[in-house]
C-alpha cells in the first residue's frame, strides 16, 4: 500500500503508473482510488478545461452573471496606444494620480505588453443601459454601477476556475473604498484592476477586432470590460 500512497501524492500519472509497476490487480486499483481526495477528478478536470477554453461556457456564465454581451477575446488582437495612456494624464477623470491602480501608478505600457504576451485565450464582457435622454447622467451612473456589479462577481467566479486572470475593467479600481496610494502600498495587489484604457487600449478598436458591437444606437450607453485568462 506505500507504492498506492506515494502514488496519489504525484497525482493520477503517478499512482497510474505505479499499478502497473507492480502488477497490481483490478480489485486493488479500486482500493486505491477510494483513498484519494473526492475532489481529486473534478480539480483535474478543471485543468483540462484550462487548456481547452470552452468560450460556450464562458459567454453563458457571463450572461447568467448579468453581462447585456460576451465575446471570444484573441489578446493577439490588442494594441496599446501611448495616445490612449495620454487621455488618462489629461485627468478628465479625476483619478490620474491618485489611485495604484491608474497611470502613473499602474505601469508602464510595456510592462503591460509583456503581461499580455503571456495570454492566449480571454473574453470582452459588456452591459448596454437604456439612457431617457443623451443627458441622462442618472441613467448613465446605473448602468455603471451594474456593470462594475456583474464584473467584479464574474471576476471572482473565474478566479476560481484558472490560475491566472487578468482583469482589466471600465473606469478606476472599486475593491476599496479608499485607496492607499501614494502613502501606502495596495492593500490588495493581487486583485487590482487597471482599466482598459489605462493599459492603453483603445476599446472601440479591441471591440471591433473581436466582433463585438461598440455603438448601440441614441439614448443607450455601452460599459465594457475584459478578462485574459490562463
Amino acid at each position: 500500500m506505500k507504492c498506492i500512497t506515494d502514488g496519489a501524492a504525484d497525482g493520477i500519472d503517478g499512482v497510474i503508473g505505479c499499478i502497473r509497476k507492480v502488477g497490481m490487480c483490478v480489485k486493488s486499483v479500486h482500493s486505491c482510488f477510494y483513498t484519494l481526495p473526492k475532489d481529486f477528478f473534478s480539480d483535474k478536470l478543471k485543468i483540462k478545461g484550462k487548456i481547452k477554453m470552452n468560450y460556450e461556457e464562458l459567454i453563458k456564465l457571463g450572461k447568467q452573471t448579468g453581462f447585456t454581451h460576451v465575446a471570444q477575446l484573441n489578446p493577439a488582437t490588442i494594441e496599446l496606444k501611448p495616445e490612449v495612456r495620454q487621455m488618462c494624464e489629461s485627468n478628465s477623470c479625476g483619478m490620474y494620480g491618485k489611485s495604484w491602480s491608474c497611470p502613473p501608478a499602474c505601469g508602464t505600457l510595456d510592462e503591460y505588453r509583456t503581461c499580455i504576451l503571456e495570454y492566449k485565450e480571454g473574453i470582452l464582457v459588456q452591459t448596454v443601459g437604456e439612457l431617457e435622454d443623451e443627458f441622462d447622467g442618472e441613467g448613465m451612473k446605473e448602468t455603471e454601477q451594474q456593470h462594475k456589479k456583474y464584473f467584479y462577481a464574474l471576476y471572482e467566479k473565474l478566479r476560481e476556475q484558472f490560475s491566472h486572470v487578468l482583469a482589466l475593467g471600465a473606469g478606476c479600481c472599486q475593491q476599496c473604498n479608499t485607496c492607499t496610494y501614494p502613502d501606502s502600498p495596495c492593500r490588495f495587489p493581487e486583485r487590482k484592476v487597471s482599466s482598459m484604457e489605462a493599459c492603453g487600449m483603445l476599446v472601440l478598436q479591441v471591440c471591433k477586432d473581436n466582433h463585438m458591437e461598440y455603438y448601440y444606437g441614441s439614448n443607450t450607453i455601452a460599459y465594457t470590460s475584459c478578462f485574459l485568462l490562463k
